[in-house]
């Protein structure tokens, strides 16, 4: 083989593989800053997702709090929660992370994804309860206004996610129907001898929900305390109504 064929050969495989690299939208340089940008968006999205749920619970969030929820260690999570200032979507200058309006309004798009597609994959995929919280993870991220629209439509606008969480209309705004209103008590409050509807179960952690749904336990049911320890509370449960 030639020189020049040779230098030819070798010349057109770093062309293609240039092209390969630096196309446009579909190379691998593209590709990697897209994949990168997903990771970010994603961390970000969980991050307002958790600060969202500690202000309903009245329970500000701390960097080492946010730390723990998303497991990051201590810098990641700091960079995070600057990243968060400097994106306009948690208060500045507060010990704390609380979120703006437009944190607000993002985590609220985030979380409203997030219990529509717990929705659909309990009513319509008929997914086993118990895994539709870490499916629901994976989904929620990404999508625009108009899908999540568009997913709620077809459900027929729930109100409710299969936990008894409220889920959030177009316009931010939880809906609550039926019996979950703040004036509702939790289960370890109630004497021995009292009964209550369930109307609201935590699924998080994932292994504790799985729990209670191993032990039969379902919204909508009556039970009954039997007994209450520091340990534990015995229950007897009636049928849902």
């Amino acid at each position: 083989m030639s020189l020049t064929l040779t230098m030819l050969i070798y010349a057109s495989f770093i062309a293609i593989l240039l092209v390969v690299i630096f196309l446009p939208r579909r190379g691998l340089l593209a590709l990697w800053r897209a994949s990168r940008l997903d990771v970010q968006r994603h961390r970000i999205e969980d991050a307002l997702k958790y600060i969202f749920n500690r202000q309903q619970e009245d329970d500000p969030a701390s960097v080492d709090a946010l730390a723990g929820a998303l497991n990051l260690n201590k810098h990641k999570a700091m960079t995070l929660a600057s990243d968060l200032r400097e994106q306009g979507l948690v208060q500045p200058n507060l010990r704390n992370l609380v979120l703006t309006p437009e944190g607000q309004r993002w985590a609220l798009q985030v979380v409203r994804a997030h219990r529509l597609w717990e929705r659909y994959l309990v009513d319509e995929a008929r997914v086993p309860i118990e895994q539709v919280h870490n499916i629901a993870q994976k989904r929620e991220h990404g999508m625009t206004t108009s899908q999540i629209d568009a997913l709620d439509a077809s459900l027929g606008h729930p109100a409710l996610d299969p936990h008894g969480d409220p889920i959030p209309s177009p316009e931010g705004k939880l809906r609550k129907t039926g019996g979950h209103q703040p004036a509702d008590l939790p289960l370890t409050q109630l004497e021995v001898g009292q009964s209550g509807q369930i109307f609201h179960m935590e699924d998080e952690p994932p292994v504790a929900y799985a729990q209670l749904v191993a032990a039969g336990l379902a919204l909508g049911q009556v039970v009954t305390v039997l007994e209450r320890t520091p340990q534990k509370i015995s229950l007897a449960a009636g049928v849902n109504e």
